[in-house]
């Protein structure tokens, strides 16, 4: 987990901002002091209605990306330009039905989206790389759960990669 005195005065990026998890933590990680939140995700509306509840009172600078984790040139420039102290990454699908029927764009989010954000994170010299997975990683009979334990495997395989100072990725549940 990450402490207050982790984040304040950092650029924190969060993947999967305007979702219901990233969403929550986006609210979490405003009142703990960042230099700059940068709040990531492909939903334009959800972005714009977190973003414009996170402005009210607060005096950390929010700034949103529009940018699918999937497009890895856009990511590259993201993390060239924000140069990110800390990466929350939550974007990926998650309804189990649904990916079901549709096992192409489960991999395609879930699985090269968590590989571009890995790949841009350590190209910029991230200090920390968390991962928000779910106990449905540990089920190998639907694709998401085999596309999260896959997120989970690239997170545990750029160990020492991303510039933790402890040398490890994290992956919360």
């Amino acid at each position: 987990s990450v402490a207050a005195t982790e984040v304040r005065n950092k650029t924190v990026l969060v993947t999967g901002a305007a979702g219901s998890i990233g969403s929550e933590l986006c609210a979490l990680l405003g009142p703990m002091g960042p230099r700059r939140l940068v709040m990531v995700d492909i939903n334009e509306s959800g972005l714009f209605d977190v973003s414009e509840e996170l402005r009210v009172g607060s005096s950390t600078d929010l700034r949103e990306a529009l940018v699918s984790i999937v497009d890895r040139p856009l990511l590259v420039n993201l993390f060239a330009e924000e140069r990110p102290d800390i990466v929350f990454h939550v974007a990926a699908y998650k309804h189990v039905p649904m990916l079901e029927t549709h096992p192409i764009q489960a991999v395609l989010t879930n699985v090269v989206g968590t590989s571009n954000t890995l790949r841009c994170a350590e190209a910029a010299g991230v200090q920390k790389f968390i991962l928000i997975s779910t106990d449905k990683a540990a089920s190998k009979h639907s694709v998401m759960g085999c596309s999260k334990r896959l997120c989970e495997q690239l997170v545990l395989a750029h160990r020492g990669k991303i510039h933790d100072r402890r040398n490890t990725g994290e992956i919360l549940h």
